[in-house]
């Protein structure tokens, strides 16, 4: 008999980091599990990825992160078709750009119940799998959970929340075999920015960053390839520059307060401008 292939769900895998993942365990051999929200997004992304990897093997998995009983279905759904997991990558995810005051808590519900209980729902129903597997949790976190950014309030709270559930879960899960990989991306070129959610729930549609300065997809997903396949628990991706605030942020948490808030304010038509005084 042949060696059993390998298997991978991956949430959010319709475009960004996910849809280059999905390639590269794809180019790799593996089963791939492609999660969205949107059921014709998924059904067009396993076409193209199927066109790119004629041997390949994919399954749709179409299902709303945000709702524990979707997350137990489309765990069951793969199961059927590959029969375990090995690797399940929480990719999903949505910030906003919005002061805190003037959101509208359906957005901050909407925020946390995506980037947190998503990932908690997700690994809650394919953890049994993953012990038989012994496999892998990967969880793809953000630098904003621990340098938390101004006007990304709940985005950056849904992350520092996620780590922190995450390594209490690979805590307990020591003498079982399956590792949690945790990895902080910088500033990647996906269209999160230009799906942010505004103080009313409605996508910015452009984003106030310069998308040609930051990190290319395609590297990212070959970082986070090689970070679940050495089984590393923690890893940042990010230019140096974007690194060097950690550093700050520990020795001199005030002057980091102030630098951040200078950065932001700066962006295009930045909400943290209504807190200044006009003359």
């Amino acid at each position: 008999m042949g060696e059993q292939m390998k298997t991978v769900i991956i949430t959010g895998a319709t475009s960004g980091i996910g849809l280059a993942l999905a390639k590269v365990f794809a180019g790799q051999g593996w089963h791939v599990g492609i999660n969205g929200r949107n059921p014709q997004k998924v059904a067009e992304t396993v076409r193209l990825l199927q066109k790119q990897f004629p041997n390949g093997k994919f399954s749709a998995l179409p299902a709303d992160i945000s709702r524990e009983e979707a997350c137990a279905s489309m765990i069951s759904k793969f199961i059927e078709e590959a029969g375990c997991i090995h690797v399940l990558v929480n990719n999903a995810g949505i910030t906003h750009r919005s002061l805190f005051q003037e959101t509208d808590t359906r957005v901050l519900h909407q925020v946390m119940n995506i980037n947190f209980w998503g990932t908690v729902y997700s690994t809650k129903y394919a953890l049994p799998y993953l012990l038989k597997t012994q496999g892998t949790i990967a969880v793809i976190s953000s630098l904003a959970g621990i340098i938390p950014l101004p006007a990304r309030t709940l985005y950056s709270a849904s992350k520092a929340a996620m780590e922190a559930f995450f390594v209490a879960l690979r805590r307990a899960l020591l003498p079982t075999g399956v590792s949690v990989s945790i990895i902080r991306p910088g500033f990647v070129a996906t269209p999160i920015r230009e799906k942010a959610l505004t103080a009313n729930g409605l996508p910015q549609k452009q984003s106030p960053l310069n998308e040609s300065e930051a990190l290319r997809p395609e590297y990212v997903a070959r970082k986070i390839f090689l970070a679940i396949s050495k089984k590393k628990k923690l890893v940042t991706i990010a230019r140096l520059g974007e690194k060097i605030p950690a550093y700050i942020q520990s020795l001199v948490p005030s002057l980091l307060d102030k630098l951040v808030w200078k950065a932001f304010l700066n962006e295009p038509n930045s909400p943290l401008k209504k807190y200044i005084k006009s003359d």
